[in-house]
């Protein structure tokens, strides 16, 4: 009989949003609702200008070259903070697990431009989901997908 490996509920460490590219599908305005783009307040409903406008700092962390040489295509709440990160770098563990969310590309660019929100934010070592102020990883994804007007959101179960 071989054993069978059976890994407890809380297995993953470790959760990251994947953002990717300015020039990437991600965040391609053709993929995302030009109409929600439009009524935050970029008219021609481009949404990598409304990032652009909406979170500067953000946006010039998003496209930065990474010192390895690889693009940040990751966004992820670390020690050093919430951060953009390469996927080489976020995805460097021995289990890796990619999820992707049954949205509306609307819903998911709503998702991603909250994210944009939380960037240089500190890592939260009290684990207090309580406030915002400073972030887990696994906070960081739970609140980009939180349901609002604009999205319904993800639901996840504690």
């Amino acid at each position: 009989m071989v054993p069978v490996e059976r890994r407890p509920a809380g297995f993953w460490p470790h959760a990251a949003l994947f953002v990717g590219t300015s020039d990437s599908a991600e965040r391609s305005s053709a993929t995302r609702g030009q109409a929600w783009v439009a009524a935050q307040g970029q008219a021609d409903g481009d949404f990598e200008a409304l990032l652009k406008s909406r979170y500067p700092a953000a946006y010039a962390h998003s496209v930065a070259p990474q010192a390895d040489g690889h693009p940040p295509r990751v966004l992820e709440a670390i020690g050093e903070g919430v951060l953009f990160t390469t996927l080489e770098h976020s995805a460097a563990a021995d289990s890796l697990a990619v999820l992707r969310p049954r949205l509306t590309k609307k819903e998911r660019a709503v998702a991603l431009w909250r994210a944009f929100f939380y960037v240089g934010r500190p890592y939260d070592y009290n684990f207090d989901f309580a406030t915002d102020s400073a972030l887990v990883c696994t906070e960081l994804v739970c609140k980009a997908y939180e349901a609002c007007p604009d999205s319904r959101g993800l639901r996840f179960r504690p």
